[in-house]
């Protein structure tokens, strides 16, 4: 079953609450990592 919920994927920020049938779920902010993409190669910064 599929919540829902949506996120801004630049920056993680929630924009959407989540739903399961009647229920209503505030949803919290996610983190976001840079990416960079060399070549073949894609990059994420952790931390």
């Amino acid at each position: 079953m599929r919540h829902g919920a949506r996120f801004d994927v630049r920056t993680g920020e929630a924009v959407g609450e989540a739903k399961m049938g009647f229920l209503k779920m505030k949803v919290k902010d996610e983190p976001s990592y840079s990416v960079k993409v060399e070549g073949a190669d894609i990059l994420v910064g952790v931390g």
